[in-house]
């Protein structure tokens, strides 16, 4: 009788383990779910911002083309600064065209819908009352398809995962994707200062 009420002792206890082991991947699949969601955003606006900033380089690149063409004697710095400033803007559109921000987002997007049916699967494998050997393969197949998706999508930030795991604290995007994005508006505006200032200072230099 002892020897029987051990081996139920001892099934509960695993069964209490295996309880824990799941809520643990729980909390964890909500911290990685929460991070996919937020690496979207996150590349989402980076391709906002390019596609705004590419249009104004744009925009300004053929202004200055025009006005090389309709000024007949434009100074040389001017057309040197308007020449560097095409080559910056084909040379940009080229660079941001590789980092396919907009399908990361979108594929970051589609991965925590995954990630939440895997997470929905867990919840409800824990209200149910299988045996600890029904349950353990259970959770055992939703573990592996979830190791699985992982392999075959990017893995967010490091910055991602700390704002997933710390809500209330805020915390500042430092990557060089955030800066470079951030700094293209002071590259724009140099690129004006030195055409109209060195421009009229050296005006009288022309070819």
């Amino acid at each position: 009788m002892s020897f029987n009420k051990n081996i139920k002792n001892s099934k509960n206890s695993n069964l209490d383990k295996l309880d824990e082991m799941i809520q643990d991947e729980i909390r964890k699949l909500k911290i990685v779910r929460r991070a996919r969601i937020l690496a979207s955003e996150r590349l989402g606006g980076y391709a906002s911002k390019w596609d705004m900033y590419l249009l104004w380089m744009a925009i300004l690149s053929s202004a200055l083309l025009v006005i090389s063409l309709i000024v007949p004697n434009e100074g040389l710095i001017k057309k040197v600064v308007s020449g560097c400033f095409s080559m910056y803007t084909v040379i940009i559109q080229y660079y941001v065209s590789t980092l396919n921000y907009r399908e990361r987002a979108l594929k970051f997007h589609y991965h925590h819908i995954e990630i939440n049916k895997l997470k929905e699967s867990l919840q409800w494998l824990s209200l149910q009352g299988y045996n600890f050997k029904k349950k353990n393969a259970k959770f055992k197949v939703i573990v592996e398809k979830y190791n699985l998706i992982l392999q075959q999508q990017e893995n967010h930030s490091e910055y991602d995962f700390h704002r997933a795991k710390c809500k209330e604290i805020r915390q500042l995007d430092f990557s060089m994707d955030n800066i470079f994005v951030n700094i293209q508006p002071i590259v724009i505006i140099l690129f004006i200062l030195s055409y109209l200032f060195l421009g009229g200072i050296c005006n009288e230099i022309t070819i």
